[in-house]
């Protein structure tokens, strides 16, 4: 839709008339210059792309501070939203760091030892709550680690392997790879 020269005047006019008024508004309420500026600008982009007649609203300063008003309200609440989730991501580290160091301190190289795993799973089916628990549970796996021990979720007995016509065999064979024959794509 082409846009008249008259209403490239009037949202000229409206622009220059209420950008700095509506700024200050916005600055008085939220914490950063930018972010009011940025609120001021999208209604403004809005109204340009929306090609809402202004002429036709009674009161344009209610009508601009009316969706001001709101968008602010609707920033400070995302704010609001995405601090509380900060705040608990932050909390959840904090408890996940204390667990793991207190993971770390059980840790003793005295304890890779058979009997010492034994003590560990010991510890871990008589916790008498979650963090000893989790505690022990970290201990017995940082052990287990150490000691190069592995326990493997699952188990397939044979290999997966695809077929594709652009697939063949290479004239030189690798000396590692499963123990059949190799295939490269071409």
């Amino acid at each position: 839709m082409k846009v008249s020269v008259d209403y490239k005047k009037r949202f000229e006019d409206t622009y220059i008339c209420y950008y700095s008024r509506m700024s200050r508004f916005a600055k008085s309420y939220l914490i950063y210059e930018e972010d009011a500026e940025n609120i001021v600008q999208d209604i403004f982009i809005e109204i340009w792309e929306k090609k809402i007649d202004l002429t036709a609203i009674s009161n344009v300063r209610g009508y601009l501070f009316l969706i001001l008003k709101n968008k602010c309200i609707d920033y400070i609440r995302r704010k609001k939203t995405e601090t509380k989730a900060i705040s608990e991501i932050q909390k959840e580290n904090e408890i996940s760091l204390k667990l793991k160091f207190d993971s770390l301190e059980a840790l003793d190289d005295m304890l890779l030892t058979d009997s010492n795993i034994d003590a560990l799973i010991e510890q871990l089916i008589n916790a008498q709550d979650r963090d000893s628990l989790i505690t022990a549970t970290r201990a017995l796996d940082r052990v287990l680690l150490w000691g190069h021990y592995v326990i493997p979720h699952w188990h397939l007995n044979e290999y997966r392997i695809a077929r594709h016509k652009q697939i063949k065999i290479p004239e030189v064979r690798p000396d590692y790879g499963l123990p059949i024959d190799t295939w490269w794509v071409e």
